[in-house]
């Protein structure tokens, strides 16, 4: 298996109770296979988590392109 890095800018966002958010890769072009790709979300209250406030969710899935 091959590992790709999609070198991306960190991406802030304000989230809003019970709205999914999306990001959407539109430059991204893949080539018929299984993929795996990988996330990691990281959620703080405050900016310079001086209240400790800083949480971490991994996601991970596998898609098959067609």
């Amino acid at each position: 298996m091959k590992n790709y890095v999609i070198g991306l800018p960190l991406l802030s966002t304000t989230l809003k109770k019970d709205e999914p958010h999306t990001v959407v890769f539109d430059d991204v072009s893949l080539a018929k296979g299984l993929y795996e790709f990988e996330a990691e979300a990281r959620i703080s209250l405050d900016q310079e988590d001086i209240v400790g406030s800083e949480i971490t969710i991994p996601v991970k899935v596998q898609q098959q392109v067609q």
